[in-house]
């Protein structure tokens, strides 16, 4: 009999219902080729020589140092260990040329032996440039010297396999220093570098000279030049290659003859802030440093912890120093472990007195300073103590780095700089002569003020009077905008009349009439104290005025010339005459100098 409809039958599964199920898929992982280091490396092999030689110089700068900032994308990674084991790991031609790089510019002995075990059984083809780089070479060094210049430029031919016609350009500043202040490549010969800056310089009225330097003397010129960068590294703005080329730099240094002489220990001179291009100490930034400090001290001294070190002037020094890296660093003034390495082992070293007691005392200030900065910021207690720690494991470092050779040679260098900051010649008639141009000057000295007087083009000849009265009107504009002072905009029409008169050739120049309106401006203003970081106004606000970048003082330098005066040790400028200083700075002179009336 057959069974009733339906009945007896199972009841489809309801998934029978529906159509096949979906495969889940995850989005592929990207090829390693197609990874933003991988496309880095690539368009570096294919690029100019030593492309990929800059690029991994950087890399390892930047993760070497433990801190990413200021770090191009590609070399972002915890740490070098970690960067080179990620290479390690993606046997692609990009990570070994990179490798082949790393190879060569590493310090680490033993993490260099690792890439080269790893390269032993990698077949990819390199470029020569990549491949032969242990043979890059530096073959000639000259100077670029320009009177009056802070500094030199110390121009480095590269020759190598796969690399012709590049120049490595290093500018070492004399100011606080010598530091390196800036290093990067040029696609060019040494004398078609040569040509080119030469080119830029006579646009700006200068002739620069280029005297051979010996290889052993450019080594020992840099390798101190770069310690001190070191002690000053935290203050400095990276540069868009340097210290990204610091690797490479010291790599090729490494090859030069050894024996030659560096700097003069009188090269170094106090430095201007405002003009060497450190991070931008402007008031509010001093004030919160200051406040910072005092705030600190306030509390410490007179502490069981102070009264043990007993030095209130380390304290003082060192807690200033330990101020200024934490506002420009942290807002929150909250302290990471990478501040601490960086601190016991590349700023505190050079800074301390090499006397051991002294020497010794820093980390607890720090420790304290720390306490300080964590109590005010409501910092967890684990973090504090954590960052504690971190003080402690670094000492044993610290204290091994008191007489390490590249610390001592930063310190002498500090120390050298200091001195000859400090050592103005404060005798009666040196400073008159500078500031006023004679001994007798100073029988005639008052603090009248300068009256509103018109440009006199009388004694300039007539084949610039046009120019003079251009680039005058031009300052007259700058002052009216930025001071509103009617002395600075005579004292600048007086000293433009002098200049043209002293110098008339400096008028006759291809060079730009608003930079040679912002020296005169720069000139005035610096004779008279009102320009720089803790001025009324800034170098920087004063170019951004002209529409230009950089600093006036080396247009400065031939006017100065032209009518007798100077730049002195302590960073100010001297014009001597009292004719184009204002009242009020005559009067500081003759509290100075005492009146003679």
């Amino acid at each position: 009999m057959a069974k009733g409809k339906g009945k007896g039958r199972r009841t489809p599964h309801r998934s029978a219902t529906r159509g096949r199920a979906a495969v889940r898929r995850h989005p592929a992982a990207p090829a390693p080729e197609d990874l933003e280091l991988a496309r880095g490396l690539r368009e570096a092999m294919r690029g100019a020589p030593l492309s990929t030689a800059t690029l991994v110089s950087q890399m390892i700068e930047y993760t070497e140092a433990g801190d990413d900032e200021g770090a191009p994308p590609l070399a972002a990674a915890p740490t070098l260990a970690n960067l080179v084991e990620s290479l390690i790991g993606i046997p692609i031609a990009e990570t070994t040329a990179a490798l082949h790089v790393m190879a060569i510019l590493l310090t680490d002995e033993v993490m260099a032996a690792r890439i080269r075990r790893e390269l032993a059984g990698r077949k990819h083809p390199m470029p020569i440039d990549v491949a032969e780089l242990a043979s890059l070479r530096i073959t000639r060094a000259v100077t670029m010297t320009i009177p009056g210049d802070v500094g030199e430029d110390l121009m480095l031919e590269l020759t190598g396999p796969g690399v012709r016609d590049v120049t490595l350009m290093t500018y070492v500043d004399f100011r606080g220093g010598p530091f390196l202040k800036d290093a990067f490549l040029m696609p060019s010969s040494l004398e078609q570098a040569k040509a080119q800056m030469r080119e830029i310089a006579e646009r700006d009225g200068f002739a620069p000279d280029y005297p051979e330097v010996s290889l052993a003397d450019a080594r020992a010129r840099l390798e101190a030049a770069m310690a001190t960068y070191g002690s000053l590294e935290h203050m400095l703005e990276p540069q868009e290659m340097w210290p990204g080329l610091r690797p490479l730099l010291r790599f090729l240094l490494a090859h030069l003859p050894t024996g030659g002489y560096g700097y003069p220990g009188d090269a170094g001179i106090p430095m201007d802030l405002d003009d060497v291009g450190l991070d931008p100490l402007d008031e509010e930034f001093e004030e919160e440093v200051h406040d910072l400090a005092h705030a600190f001290l306030a509390a410490y001294l007179g502490s069981e912890e102070a009264e043990a070190i007993g030095d209130d002037d380390l304290i003082h020094d060192v807690a200033h120093e330990f101020a200024a890296i934490i506002v420009g660093e942290d807002e929150q003034y909250s302290w990471e472990t990478i501040d601490i390495e960086r601190v016991m082992t590349r700023v505190l070293p050079p800074l301390m007195p090499a006397e051991l007691k002294e020497y010794c005392r820093a980390p607890e200030v720090l420790q304290a300073f720390v306490r300080h900065c964590h109590a005010v910021a409501g910092v967890e207690e684990a973090v504090d103590f954590r960052v504690g720690m971190e003080i402690a494991r670094w000492v044993p470092d610290y204290l091994r780095m008191r007489e390490d050779p590249g610390v001592v040679a930063i310190r002498n260098a500090l120390e050298t700089a200091a001195l000859a900051a400090d050592s103005i010649g404060l005798s009666y008639e040196d400073p008159a002569v500078e500031i006023l141009g004679s001994v007798e000057a100073l029988a005639t000295l008052d603090d009248e003020p300068l009256p509103d007087e018109p440009l006199d083009v009388s004694g300039v000849p007539a084949d610039i009077v046009e120019r003079v009265s251009r680039m005058s009107a031009l300052a007259d504009g700058a002052i009216a905008r930025l001071y509103d002072d009617v002395e600075l905009r005579t004292a600048a029409r007086r000293l433009i009349a002098k200049v043209a008169a002293g110098d008339p050739a400096i008028f006759r120049r291809k060079s730009g009439d608003e930079m040679g309106a912002a020296a005169l401006v720069w000139l005035v203003a610096k004779a008279n104290d009102q320009i720089g970081e803790s001025w009324t106004l800034t170098v920087g606000e004063l170019m951004d005025h002209f529409g230009l970048k950089g600093s006036p003082s080396q247009r400065a330098q031939p006017m100065l010339a032209a009518i007798g005066g100077s730049t002195y040790y302590d960073g100010r400028v001297r014009l001597a005459d009292p004719l184009l200083l204002t009242s009020e700075t005559r009067a500081e002179l003759l509290d100075w100098f005492g009146d003679p009336h």
